[in-house]
Order: structure tokens, then C-alpha cells, then sequence
């Protein structure tokens, strides 16, 4: 569904309304509002909107190495495969898109990506993907757990200078 926002004498397609949320968790309203006015339009490719320092798509990106890094210095709990546990295509992709992931002392961490990161990580490959525990974005940390350094008394720590 396309939707297009009128101010008098401009018009801009922004894509459909997805793109706009995302815009919105983004910028301001005021920031969104003043874009649009000033002819800011929307990219085609919301992986192109920019902080002013990085797109979405190279922030996608150094994710992808910095977890590549993490997986391919821990290969003997890293895994990936282009399959859920249940069988099924990562999204119903065919392919497009696989699952990759690492079990820390703290539980599981996966991530999705396209294809073409594949080749980066140099783990085990599993017919499924394991058993997913419920993990979210919050659970990031468990990633802090696979340096002894960063935990104490077994509890992980963000250490700080």
C-alpha cells in the first residue's frame, strides 16, 4: 500500500507505511515533518536512510562482521543453517536467508542474513537451527559471557573505563 503525504504544492510518495514507522522510530516528528516539507524525500530503499553518518545497510553490514568475528573465534559453539528447527526456509526465503548463531554461557544468540554473508561464517552447518529459547534483542549481553573477562562472581558485567 502506497501512501502519499500532501503539503500544498509538493507530494511525496514515501514508500508504504512500514517504511514510514521506520522512518519514525528514527526522527522526530518534527524532524519527519520538516523533511518532508523541505524535500527530504524517503530513499526507495529504507536500508539507505542515513543518521547523517551511516545507512541502515552499512550499519547491516559491520553487524554482520562483528558477528562473523564473534562466531568464527568460537567455532566449536557456533552453528548456521538456511532452516528453523521446524524445518522451514528462514522467512519462507527458498534460500535468501539463513539463521546463524552461537550458544553462550548465558543461552543463545542468532542472528538472520541474506545469502551473500553465507561464506563469512566459518561455522559448523546444521540441517536445522537449533532450538530457538526465547531470546530478544535485550539479550545481547550473552554475547559479553564468551570473555571470562567480562563476568563476575558469574554474572556478566558491562566493564567500563
Amino acid at each position: 500500500m502506497k501512501i502519499v503525504i500532501e503539503i500544498p504544492d509538493m507530494s511525496y510518495d514515501l514508500i508504504c507505511q512500514s517504511d514510514i514507522t521506520a522512518l519514525a522510530d528514527h526522527v522526530s516528528k518534527e524532524e519527519l515533518m520538516y523533511r518532508i516539507k523541505n524535500g527530504v524525500k524517503v530513499p526507495e530503499d529504507i536500508g539507505e536512510f542515513s543518521d547523517g553518518y551511516h545507512t541502515f545497510n552499512q550499519l547491516y553490514h559491520q553487524r554482520a562482521v562483528l558477528f562473523a568475528t564473534i562466531v568464527n573465534l568460537n567455532k566449536d559453539i557456533s552453528w548456521k543453517s538456511w532452516k528453523h528447527e521446524d524445518g522451514k526456509y528462514c522467512f519462507d526465503s527458498n534460500g535468501e536467508w539463513f539463521i546463524v548463531g552461537v550458544d553462550t554461557p548465558e543461552g543463545s544468540y542468532t542472528y538472520h542474513y541474506s545469502k551473500e554473508y553465507w561464506d563469512m561464517f566459518k561455522c559448523k552447518e546444521l540441517e536445522c537451527g537449533k532450538h530457538w529459547d526465547g531470546h530478544t534483542e535485550e539479550d545481547v549481553t550473552r554475547l559479553l559471557s564468551l570473555n571470562p573477562d567480562n563476568r563476575i562472581d558469574g554474572k556478566e558485567t558491562i566493564i567500563k573505563d
